[in-house]
């Protein structure tokens, strides 16, 4: 069955315009709606509690009939000032062997196994398997920042018995890992109801106990003081969160910050050097895993 494309040129970067297209898209039956930079200009640094686009976002709509993909077309040609549209017709294959091809099983310290449900281990693997499949919100263990967090967890002594923050959750990977790997108690915060959404959904396809996993927002945080603070994010959030992460976490508690470019290193550690001495754990391409201890009073 062949699929038709519909792409979009927005002149906006205001999330709602972007937001509207693509909720009409998804009115006119899109199976999936993805943002796209014409330029090929990353945000790394969206304002906190924002959604930053770029500047002229494509906007793509994939259908399974070409009437749907030239009526939504149509309907939003009509609606808002594009620089183009354009809807191609993509030759037929199999789409699930194709993002199969891309996900294989990922061993972080020859101790936690992540893997797609498709790739399932033998049985007499020792690992602590983990299953996480493509999905909702981003993460999978492939990007080089949630992986170096799974290979601190996974070969620290500090995560049994703990309570573990993950600011800033997505798919509730680093959660569910900080679980099957001994902690005791896990807070996965994130600003989008969806990502807790899905952290929830591969908790329990993961058989984890969820009297020990509490999902909120981040004005919903619980008043708790945890031994591990996990925040995957971009270094301006983390800078921006000083505060709440500093009241977070306990007296000698471990940060572990990624999200972090290279070049961002001294701007995030100047933000935390009267609370927190850090090491460089792991860099990887141009990310870095940064973990920092408090100190104590």
């Amino acid at each position: 069955m062949p699929w038709f494309q519909v792409k979009l040129k927005v002149e906006s970067s205001d999330w709602q315009t972007s937001g509207f297209v693509s909720l009409l898209l998804k009115q006119c039956g899109a199976q999936a709606v993805t943002f796209m930079d014409e330029a090929d200009d990353p945000i790394y640094e969206p304002p906190i509690k924002a959604t930053s686009l770029w500047k002229d976002t494509l906007v793509i709509g994939l259908f399974t009939d070409r009437d749907s993909a030239v009526a939504a077309n149509n309907v939003i040609k009509n609606k808002f000032k594009l620089s183009y549209s354009q809807l191609d017709e993509l030759p037929d294959q199999d789409w699930q062997q194709a993002i199969k091809q891309d996900f294989k099983p990922l061993n972080f310290a020859n101790k936690l196994l992540v893997c797609p449900s498709w790739e399932q281990p033998t049985t007499n693997s020792n690992l602590i398997t983990m299953n996480f499949d493509p999905g909702l919100a981003f993460g999978t263990g492939q990007h080089p920042t949630t992986a170096m967090c799974l290979e601190w967890l996974a070969n620290s002594d500090k995560i049994t018995q703990s309570c573990v923050v993950d600011y800033g959750c997505g798919s509730g990977i680093l959660s569910i890992a900080s679980i099957l790997l001994g902690a005791e108690q896990v807070v996965a915060i994130d600003i989008d109801p969806q990502a807790l959404e899905a952290t929830v959904n591969n908790a329990k396809s993961n058989k984890i106990d969820m009297h020990k996993l509490h999902t909120c927002l981040p004005n919903e945080t619980p008043l708790v003081q945890t031994d591990i603070v996990v925040a995957n994010i971009l270094a301006n959030t983390i800078i921006e969160l000083h505060d709440e992460i500093d009241n977070l976490i306990k007296p000698s508690g471990t940060v572990l910050f990624t999200g972090i470019l290279t070049e961002q290193i001294d701007k995030v550690t100047a933000r935390y050097k009267n609370k927190f001495n850090f090491e460089i754990a792991a860099t990887q391409n141009d990310w870095v895993l940064l973990v920092g201890s408090k100190i104590s009073k």
